[in-house]
This record gives C-alpha cells, sequence and structure tokens, in this order.
C-alpha cells in the first residue's frame, strides 16, 4: 500500500540522487527504478530465477533491482554478487553449492506420523484455536545457522544489482508459545542496503493493510547492516518447515510473510516481472500460512493474479516439473518425508540445468506476451 506521496517521493530521489548509484527512471518518473524482477518463493529452484534473470537481460530488459523471498533469496543474492550469467549457472551447478544442499536435514519430524501430528497441531492449535504458533523448535528440516558460502559473507548493500529480500522478525519469544494470542506476531521486515531503504521509511505492510485482523503488524522495518549470508538464512526459514534464523536476540523467519510484494514492486518501479504460482494446498501450506500469520494465502494470490494488477511480464509455474523441483517429497516406503537433494552429484548437476532453462524459456514466453496471462497454462481462478 503506497503511503508516501508523489512530492515525498521526489524529494527523496532528488537527495540521494547525487551520491546512489542506483539506476534511476527517468527525471518525470515518481518512481526509481524502470524495472523490478520478482524471485517469490519456488523452494530449492533457484537455478530457474537465474534463468529468468539471463532471459530479461538477453531481451534488453534487465531488471534495475530484486525484491525476494524464500528461495529465491538465494538467487538473489547470486545475481548481486557475480554479473555473469554463465558464471552464476556454473555456481549453482558447482558442488560447492550441492555440498551446503546436502548439509539440510530433515529432523524426527519428518517421519510421517510426526509430520501428520505437526500439520493437525499447528492447523488446530495455532489456525483455529488462537495460540501463538512454536516457530522455534517444531519443524521439518534443520539447515545450518551459517550457510558458510564466502560468495554470502558481504554485506548485503554491496554488489552489482541492487536487491531487497523479504523476512518476518518474531514479535515473541519460547515462552510465549501456546498462550492466546493477545497482539501482533510479526513484522515485516526489509533486509536490504541504505538506498534502499531511505525509500521505504513509512511504508505499511500490504498483509496488515488487506489482512487487518493477521498476525502481522501494520509497521515495516528495514534492516541494514548485515551480510547477504544473515538475509537469505533468515529469508528461507519456513515456519514449521525450517528452523528459525537468530540475529543478535530476535528472531527472523520466511520471506512468505509477504511472498508476492506486489504492492511494493509497484512503489519501486515501473514495470515488473514475476512468477504466476499454483495455489497452496489447503492444509499444509495454507494451514501454515495461517497458524503464523492468521491470514489466506489462497485470498491474497486471488487478489493478485489479475490482468489489472498491473505486471507487465507474468512468467508461467504452474507447471513445473516434479522431478526438477529438489524439493522433500513424501516416500511411503519409508514412511517419512525425505531430502529431496540426489546422492548423485552429476543428476544434480543435471536437475540444476534443467531448472535454469525452465526458467529462461519461459521469462521468453512472458516477455512475448506482455500484460496477458493467455499464456499461463494452468490459470488458478
Amino acid at each position: 500500500m503506497i503511503i508516501i506521496n508523489r512530492l515525498v517521493v521526489l524529494l527523496v530521489l532528488f537527495a540521494i540522487s547525487s551520491c546512489a548509484d542506483m539506476p534511476l527512471r527517468d527525471p518525470g518518473s515518481t518512481r526509481p527504478f524502470r524495472r523490478v524482477m520478482l524471485f517469490n518463493g519456488a523452494g530449492f529452484k533457484t537455478a530457474m530465477f537465474l534463468g529468468m534473470y539471463k532471459a530479461a537481460k538477453d531481451n534488453d530488459l534487465a531488471p534495475d533491482a530484486i525484491i525476494a523471498g524464500c528461495g529465491g533469496a538465494v538467487a538473489a543474492g547470486i545475481v548481486n554478487q557475480i554479473a555473469d550469467s554463465e558464471k552464476q549457472l556454473e555456481f549453482v551447478k558447482g558442488y560447492e553449492f550441492y555440498k551446503f544442499l546436502k548439509s539440510i536435514e530433515m529432523t524426527e519430524y519428518s517421519s510421517l506420523g510426526k509430520t501428520v501430528k505437526l500439520a493437525a497441531g499447528y492447523n488446530i492449535k495455532n489456525r483455529f484455536a488462537n495460540k501463538v504458533p512454536n516457530i522455534f523448535d517444531k519443524y521439518l528440516m534443520h539447515i545450518p545457522d551459517q550457510i558458510g558460502m564466502p560468495i554470502f559473507q558481504h554485506s548485503i548493500g554491496d554488489g552489482e544489482v541492487p536487491i531487497l529480500i523479504v523476512g518476518g522478525k518474531a514479535l515473541f519469544n519460547k515462552s510465549e508459545v501456546g498462550a492466546p494470542i493477545d497482539k501482533k506476531l510479526f513484522k515485516e521486515v526489509y533486509f536490504t542496503g541504505q538506498e534502499m531503504a531511505v525509500l521505504l521509511e513509512g511504508f505499511l505492510s500490504p498483509i496488515a493493510q488487506q489482512f487487518p485482523q493477521s498476525s502481522v503488524m501494520s509497521e515495516t522495518a528495514a534492516i541494514l547492516d548485515v551480510s547477504l549470508e544473515d538475509a537469505i538464512r533468515s529469508s528461507i526459514s519456513d515456519m514449521f518447515y525450517v528452523n528459525p534464523k537468530k540475529i543478535g536476540e530476535d528472531y527472523y523467519i520466511t520471506g512468505a510473510i509477504d511472498l508476492h510484494p506486489i504492492e511494493l514492486a509497484s512503489f519501486l518501479a515501473e514495470e515488473i516481472m514475476m512468477l504466476y504460482t499454483p495455489k497452496f494446498d489447503p492444509i499444509l501450506e495454507e494451514g501454515a500460512m495461517q497458524a503464523a500469520f492468521h491470514y489466506s494465502y489462497n485470498q491474497r494470490l486471488k487478489s493478485i493474479q489479475r490482468e489489472e494488477q498491473g505486471v507487465d511480464y507474468w512468467i508461467d509455474y504452474t507447471d513445473f516439473p516434479s522431478k526438477f523441483s529438489l524439493q522433500p517429497s513424501v516416500r511411503l516406503s519409508k514412511l517419512a518425508v525425505t531430502s529431496g537433494m540426489p546422492d548423485d552429484y552429476q543428476e544434480f548437476r543435471n536437475i540444476v540445468h534443467a531448472q535454469y532453462w525452465y526458467g529462461y524459456n519461459r521469462t521468453i514466453e512472458a516477455i512475448k506476451n506482455q500484460g496477458s496471462l493467455k499464456h499461463i497454462r494452468n490459470k488458478n481462478w
């Protein structure tokens, strides 16, 4: 929701234009960027986003900034630090990245019985009984607190392309878990550099505006002076799926707090490129969203996926092949949710390659169908 009027925006741009290196729109524009691409969600499909970015560059539509959340945050960090598209692809196909993904461990809650119990718990106790959720101890996957790759040790304000990574700051502690909810539980935060933060002063959470009864407070905050590693690690911490990230004394979780930040994109840029994603399933994914944030993700998605919303390039993601997802999945033979990472490194490289060209080709398709939804294979509504 835009809450800064045009005059204020123009004054901000005037103040920073002499010292910032950010690409600005033509002098008559009230928005600081010509084009923004959203890397929104999609789990372990990092290479798909990099393929999207390359397709835009190859067609003289390179985004001036990237807004990312959840799995897309990893790709945003790579673009921010590696300018060359071929080197980006080699990085995600490299053994160092593979080793990090293989270090992700399934927890005791990945056994099928405990997964069902966990899902029932957050649907009943948190979604319907209005209790403070346990985001601290009960989750399917454990990701190391430190990603451990040198590329992500740089400040988020550095790099080739300005990026903004969406996350959520918990406004409660472990001692409050299970108590009746009597306050807002999360603040929508933006990990970014100083120049971008100046533009976002006073920006209110679109989630809080659309869903006043949600557990997301209206005020947002820019988080500065953190490493890419901390920003990425926070944003990929999907509640009930991944352990949260602690920075200082505070806990941060998923960019899914606002998985499709279209209002933020519209506020910052003239043109928007983003995925057209499927709906969440009503029990596990939608249930987790409502248990933590107390709003309907699918209702939010329905309000966004319309031609009149102003997205210039819808990138179809509705039929992504599951064999290329690298996502955890249920294996009935083991009665467990198991890792989607292949043991064979070459198989991993092949999957990453397929993800990359899926993203590339779907973006080319979106460019050919600018402003339209006619090319979307499986529309939600």
